[in-house]
């Protein structure tokens, strides 16, 4: 694993995907992380630490998602002896039938106490595994969501777990395919065949399913765009915001990017998480968790990226659904 970032935890589960994003910024030289957004935001979290009514700050206190899934679907950790053989499996899981199988029966088994533990590790493999043990596997997610309907105690906390981290998984794909790495083109069709798949099982909202996808080809799209000279680079958003409240910078900056019907939406989805946040009602571990369970895309920590990576993340997202309805 790559060195910690700033501000993040030592335990961090999903750490890896941050570094992916860390890299990005790099190699753009984005200033993602200076925008003027994110230094009121800092102080606004700031004071919510000291002043926070206890009740509402229970996604503060278990800033990571797997903790919020063990917490949520009343899970725990695999004692020693079961998760050895669990691990075992995993190490000898490949895009065979019987292996699939294998894996998929265990983790259905077990799925009461333990769902959020066996999905994590199954995920956690995926970015340093070879073609073919990725392969295996995106299949055996797939095997377990479907037999997520079983009638074993428990096996519907399998879905939830899926829904919350495959995310992950999908924005991992997205950006190493977008660095030329050709296995992960290949990746991507599989992935998004096996999206389409769910779709059909009608297991997830559209609205997650779509959030799958656009994120399968974001940053190639955002790329695409930037390049496009019919692209306009001067945003008109003044003419577009309630009561001439005109846009902070470094938000011109990313909708003018952006094709300009998909501006003004993007620009009433920000106003309304900043009313959240000054109103205090919404914080950022509680956004992030949102958006992943009900549109299945992910957002950066904001400490680390700022709003840009959000903004850039809801704009294709909205892009994406638009050229869906209309090709309906």
């Amino acid at each position: 694993m790559s060195e910690l970032l700033p501000g993040t935890l030592e335990n961090d589960p999903i750490q890896w995907i941050w570094v992916d994003l860390a890299e990005k910024c790099d190699d753009f030289g984005s200033k993602c992380q200076h925008d003027d957004f994110l230094v009121s935001y800092n102080r606004y979290l700031d004071e919510i630490r000291d002043n926070y009514d206890e009740n509402l700050d229970i996604y503060d206190r278990f800033y990571s998602p797997i903790e919020l899934l063990n917490s949520e679907l009343s899970c725990e950790g695999m004692p020693g002896r079961l998760e050895e053989k669990y691990v075992k499996l995993l190490d000898s899981l490949t895009t065979k039938r019987a292996k699939i199988n294998e894996v998929m029966t265990f983790v259905v088994d077990f799925s009461d106490q333990h769902s959020v533990q066996m999905i994590e590790l199954l995920i956690q493999r995926f970015p340093n595994s070879a073609f073919e043990v990725k392969l295996s596997i995106l299949y055996c997610i797939s095997d377990i969501l479907y037999n997520s309907h079983s009638s074993k105690i428990g096996a519907w906390k399998l879905r939830n777990c899926i829904m919350g981290l495959f995310p992950y998984l999908v924005s991992h794909i997205s950006f190493h395919k977008n660095r030329g790495n050709s296995s992960y083109t290949e990746l991507t069709i599989k992935t998004k065949n096996i999206i389409d798949i769910w779709l059909e099982w009608k297991i997830f909202p559209l609205e997650y399913i779509r959030g799958l996808c656009s994120t399968l080809y974001f940053d190639q799209k955002l790329e695409e765009m930037k390049n496009d000279p019919k692209t306009k680079l001067v945003s008109n958003i003044d003419e577009e915001s309630p009561n001439g409240v005109l846009l902070d910078d470094g938000i011109i900056t990313v909708l003018s990017v952006w094709p300009i019907k998909s501006r003004s939406p993007v620009w009433r989805i920000w106003r309304e998480i900043r009313d959240l946040l000054e109103k205090k009602s919404l914080h950022e571990p509680k956004l992030r968790q949102d958006w992943i369970m009900k549109y299945g895309i992910i957002i950066a920590p904001l400490r680390l990226f700022g709003l840009t990576n959000f903004l850039h993340r809801v704009s294709n997202l909205y892009t994406y659904s638009s050229r869906v309805n209309e090709n309906d």
